[in-house]
């Protein structure tokens, strides 16, 4: 259920905060182990995440990267045709 930490927020379990972000216990630790969720406490061998805490995206989301493999593999690059 949660719980409130003076002056700081509130604070959910692992299963909790998975639950309110439709994700996977699984991805929320794996998210922790590769620095892209912050600010989580231990308290009694348990990990506590704030409440309002998100996880970073580092997906590519521009079209910078398009052809990108089959340039590399043929060395023709799609967006002028060209070798």
């Amino acid at each position: 259920m949660g719980f409130t930490i003076h002056r700081t927020g509130k604070y959910l379990s692992v299963r909790e905060y998975a639950e309110a972000n439709s994700m996977t216990i699984d991805g929320v630790r794996k998210a922790m182990k590769a620095k892209r969720l912050t600010g989580q406490v231990k308290i009694n061998n348990r990990i506590y995440i704030p409440a309002n805490a998100v996880i970073i995206d580092r997906r590519v989301k521009h079209g910078r990267y398009i052809g990108l493999r089959q340039f590399m593999r043929e060395g023709t690059d799609i967006r002028k045709g060209e070798k």
